[in-house]
């Protein structure tokens, strides 16, 4: 991620870091790296100065508590952070043709992730025309395998798979590694 102010760089830098699943790269400038305002939780720093670009590595081992239970995702720009507990998932969407202003209403709720069905490989089509619509984390519920490949190949983004689906734990699995989809 990168911070326009190095002020919020840093403080954002720690706030994600407790959180993170997946090694994150913060964008230092050269006064924030000599400042020391590096965050908390950066195993290895490299900060590029000069012309060209040097790079200098440093080890910063600072420890910072890590919250397993949280799980974090980007959509269109914006940040979730999804605690197991307090997340609220909307009711299921059934997919059609025209489906915006269904998920606009279901977007501007107090809903944290979207649920849509997918039923059938038409379905998984109706929701990737649609899909821009959606301001949240989206879960698919699908009972068939060939309809949610389609609908995880079609969405632009990481999705979620709702755990209650009749799909076989292999082949979820499977559908995971290869959409970069969680079970969720």
């Amino acid at each position: 991620f990168c911070c326009d102010n190095d002020e919020n760089t840093s403080e954002i830098a720690a706030e994600l870091l407790k959180y993170a699943k997946i090694p994150l790269i913060a964008d230092l400038t050269g006064k924030t790296f000599s400042d020391g305002k590096i965050p908390k939780g950066i195993n290895t720093l490299i900060c590029k100065s000069g012309d060209p670009y040097s790079f200098i590595k440093t080890e910063a081992a600072r420890f910072v508590e890590r919250k397993d239970d949280f799980f974090i995702f980007t959509h269109y720009g914006n940040i979730f952070f999804l605690e197991a507990d307090t997340t609220e998932i909307s009711e299921p969407i059934k997919c059609q043709p025209n489906m915006e202003e269904i998920i606009y209403e279901k977007c501007k709720s107090s809903c944290d992730i979207l649920r849509v069905e997918v039923n059938s490989i038409d379905d998984a089509l109706d929701f990737a025309r649609n899909s821009h619509m959606s301001t949240l984390p989206v879960m698919f519920l699908s009972e068939n395998v060939m309809a949610l490949r389609m609908a995880l190949m079609l969405y632009q983004g990481i999705a979620l798979i709702d755990s209650s689906t009749l799909i076989p734990e292999k082949e979820l699995e499977a559908m995971c590694k290869k959409y970069g989809a969680v079970v969720y």
